[in-house]
């Protein structure tokens, strides 16, 4: 998979030279493996205090638009830091108005795949 051959040429293993991932990896190399959705639920649950559980379930329902999920105006912006520090890795902001209105969790992935991609 691509999370493998990332893992294989992560510099976190070439600078060990063993072979070996340092303790201080472990948390970038369980990142790596989550889906792009999966990292966005989590971002969504923790910054509408939800179980990730319930997210999930009303996925299952259908419920997939961020505003039945919770998102407003207010928890927007905590979103928006939350993903991009832990999805972006510090390297762009996510637009408020990306989270508002009607996105849901498919526009949400298929715009932050996009910045992604044009951050390399």
């Amino acid at each position: 998979s691509s999370a493998e051959v990332r893992l294989q040429t992560s510099p976190l293993l070439a600078a060990t030279g063993s072979g070996e991932v340092p303790k201080e990896g472990m948390a970038a190399i369980c990142f790596m493996q989550d889906s792009l959705e999966d990292r966005v639920l989590a971002c969504i649950a923790e910054a509408v205090q939800s179980d990730l559980a319930e997210l999930r379930a009303s996925l299952d329902r259908g419920e997939a638009f961020l505003a039945t999920l919770g998102i407003d105006s207010v928890s927007a912006v905590p979103l928006a830091d939350s993903i991009s520090k832990s999805i972006l890795g510090g390297r762009a902001d996510v637009a408020l108005e990306v989270l508002l209105g009607e996105g849901s969790i498919e526009t949400l992935c298929y715009h932050l795949r996009g910045l992604l991609s044009e951050l390399g």
